[in-house]
């Protein structure tokens, strides 16, 4: 049998001729370069075909190859039987096994012949190409690729010669191991027998590295699954943490329901009981005898009342109203309750501005509930003395008169864009380059100012991320703003704090401007300084001078009032709480309920609502902080 496998190379079968084995150099000089790995890389059909010749097909199946070339099918499959039956002989005692079935299909689908799997005729430079892939039983293959020089215009026909011109060993190009010495003919035994030698020779390597490579993937496959597995847990420990937090909302909201229920109930059975008691008695219950402690409204009520009217009638008909008036040419303020019974009941204000009035109000509202504002009588008489009338009518305040627009004095901090064409406000009078970041304003202006002759609406300025720089009359208005806020309320514990802890102060001065004036940029350098200060003297014009010492017989503190303080010192110290234990935020909940209970004993919840929601508030955020990070983890 004769073998064309160049026009100088023929393949010539010679029985009982023994290749000379593969050297060491030989091998060596394969396993160098960028194509060493090549040897030790199982190959498809598919890809020596688009590695090694091309994309272009001349036909499209492989049926229409074999009917194309019928008569070379046959020849192709008699020199494949042979070639593969001499490989299998040169492989004898190696226990690697060369081909597949005969002719049909393999376990991947691709068509066979002869023991070699048969590749697409593919068109390179107009020279139709094929390849035979042949099998071998370690993971190895052996691939030879023909071309047809007698082709015409690149199809072949019947009569056509197929040659031989390349050998693959895996991946790697082994074409020189079998060519010809001296330009002497090679016998198809010494090229099987030459392969063979080299497939032996490489078969441990290969083996080696496959089983590292089905190692590997075994192990990313591991990791995968791993890692989709604990996708899910993610996934469902968060599913878990939102649903948590659904009924964790739900339970506080009953929670705080049930406690108005609860508040509301305990009200209307002391309202019953103070009826009953005065029943008993033959007195009605609105009264001298129940003055002060039969009237059912809460503070918040009764102040907001106050702020729309200017005064508010109680629930046992008793009027309590704001009254100012003027003490040597400085305006002063006080709160006057005028009781059914015919007492007047009145205590000055620090001031008469809304924080110091409201704050005042509430005192004297709590006093009167609890029965301990005999000290605050004023006779009738005594009211109507002076500089003091009793009860006068309230003043219709005069129109705040628009202030004087200012001339390109309002100037905005550029935060987080330049000025351009729809990037600001329409109407500046001025744009000034940005300051350097260690000068005053300089973090918030980062892209300069603009300035207006007219104050920009907060709408406008929200809208487009600029910051109002204040001047000192915008800094004197926010002070009062902020001490008549929330901090108004606990005006002199600021005030406190100020001097005790200043960067606690100056954090929680910092919290309540921005809440109230965003669109501002927060005073610094010496404007901060000030505005501190401002604020300081806001709170301390709110906080009630401390009572005269006098020899009278001061109000014994009943227990219950005894209990409400302790329970509002704890419910301060449970604003303050940081902590990540569970078993901790559980007892100080069942303290604060123990708190909660006790004020209502004493009738002071009303009055410290705020205080109470606030340290319920923390304690569930501080419950919810630890889901999160449960669920992070």
């Amino acid at each position: 049998m004769t073998v064309k496998l160049i026009d100088t190379i023929t393949l010539k079968d010679v029985p009982g001729y023994i290749a000379p084995a593969i050297t060491d150099a030989i091998y060596d000089d394969l396993m160098k370069g960028q194509g060493a790995d090549l040897m030790l890389e199982s190959v498809t059909i598919d890809e020596v075909d688009h590695s090694y010749l091309g994309d272009e097909l001349i036909y499209t199946t492989h049926s229409a190859m074999f009917e194309a070339i019928t008569t070379e099918r046959m020849r192709l499959s008699q020199t494949m039987r042979a070639f593969v039956r001499s490989l299998n002989r040169g492989l004898n005692g190696t226990g690697i096994k060369a081909g597949t079935d005969d002719a049909g299909l393999d376990d991947s689908g691709e068509k066979t012949i002869g023991g070699a799997i048969i590749g697409k005729v593919r068109r390179v430079n107009g020279i139709p190409i094929m390849t035979a892939l042949i099998p071998l039983s370690d993971g190895q293959s052996i691939s030879l690729v023909f071309h047809s020089p007698t082709a015409d215009n690149g199809r072949i026909k019947n009569d056509d010669l197929l040659v031989a011109f390349r050998f693959l060993l895996n991946k790697r190009d082994v074409t020189h191991i079998v060519a010809p010495i001296g330009g002497r003919d090679v016998s198809l035994q010494q090229v099987t027998q030459a392969l063979a030698n080299l497939v032996e020779r490489n078969s441990a390597k290969f083996t080696k590295q496959q089983s590292a490579q089905v190692k590997l993937r075994g192990d990313i496959d591991a990791m995968n699954a791993e890692n989709d597995q604990l996708s899910e847990q993610q996934s469902s420990l968060l599913t878990q943490v939102e649903s948590m937090q659904s009924k964790l909302l739900t339970h506080q909201s009953d929670e705080q329901s049930a406690r108005e229920k609860l508040a509301s109930q305990r009200r209307i059975n002391a309202e019953l009981e103070a009826e009953l008691v005065a029943l008993q008695n033959g007195t009605p219950s609105g009264s001298d005898s129940a003055a002060g402690s039969s009237f059912t409204d809460t503070t918040r009520k009764v102040k907001e009342r106050m702020g729309v009217d200017g005064k508010a009638t109680l629930s046992n008909g008793a009027e309590i109203r704001y009254n100012s008036y003027d003490n040597d040419g400085e305006l002063m303020g006080s709160v006057i309750i005028a009781d059914p019974s015919g007492k007047v009941y009145e205590m000055p204000s620090p001031s008469s501005q809304g924080g110091a009035m409201g704050v005042t109000a509430t005192k004297l509202l709590k006093a009167y509930r609890e029965g301990r504002a005999d000290r605050y009588v004023v006779t009738t008489a005594d009211a109507g003395q002076e500089e003091k009338p009793p009860l006068p009518e309230q003043q219709p305040q005069p129109e705040p008169q628009p202030e004087p627009e200012q001339v390109g004095k309002y100037r905005y901090a550029l935060v987080n864009r330049p000025a351009g064409i729809g990037a600001v406000p329409a109407g500046q009078t001025a744009i000034l380059a940005a300051p350097a970041q260690d000068d005053k304003y300089g973090r918030v202006a980062r892209h300069g100012f603009i300035e207006y002759d007219h104050k920009l609406t907060e709408q406008e300025a929200s809208n487009f991320e600029l910051k109002l720089i204040p001047t000192q009359a915008d800094l004197d208005a926010l002070a009062k703003d902020v001490a008549s806020d929330s901090m108004g309320r606990y005006a002199e514990q600021y005030v406190e704090m100020a001097e005790t802890d200043a960067k606690m102060f100056d954090s929680q001065v910092k919290l309540n401007a921005k809440k109230i004036a965003p669109n501002m940029a927060y005073p610094e350098g010496d404007d901060l300084a000030y505005f501190l200060g401002q604020v300081k003297a806001e709170l301390a014009n709110q906080t009630p001078p401390a009572p005269e010492q006098n020899n009278e017989d001061q109000p014994v503190v009943s227990e219950a009032d005894k209990a409400a303080n302790d329970a509002l010192d704890y419910l301060d110290a449970v604003t303050k709480l940081q902590s990540k234990d569970i078993a901790e935020i559980r007892d100080a909940r069942s303290k604060v309920r123990g708190a909660i209970a006790t004020l209502q004993d004493a009738g002071r919840f009303d009055e410290n609502e705020d205080k109470v929601n606030a340290a319920a508030q923390h304690l569930s955020d501080l419950l919810v902080a630890i889901q999160r990070e449960g669920a992070g983890a």
